[in-house]
């Protein structure tokens, strides 16, 4: 499962609902993965001045140009994208 995970690109946690294993982490992970995600912030600033969407597209452009990603350091840690 973590290697796949990893291939994939996705956060892995492992979890048994029966012994109540990692259930609650993985609960906050996922509250804390939406609240990370930057097209969630970009839809919720959406009703901002036209400005300052200006300056974030110029970022994504810059951040395109340079070669800059996003990517997750660990599948586990689930408090970070």
């Amino acid at each position: 499962g973590r290697k796949l995970a990893n291939n994939c690109g996705c956060k892995f946690i492992e979890t048994s609902s029966g012994l109540d294993h990692n259930v609650d982490e993985l609960l906050v992970g996922i509250l804390a993965q939406v609240q990370l995600n930057p097209r969630r912030r970009d839809r919720d600033k959406s009703c901002k001045k036209k400005k300052k969407q200006k300056v974030r597209s110029g970022h994504r452009i810059l951040k395109h140009l340079l070669g800059i990603k996003r990517e997750s350091k660990s599948c586990e840690n689930l408090f970070v994208l």
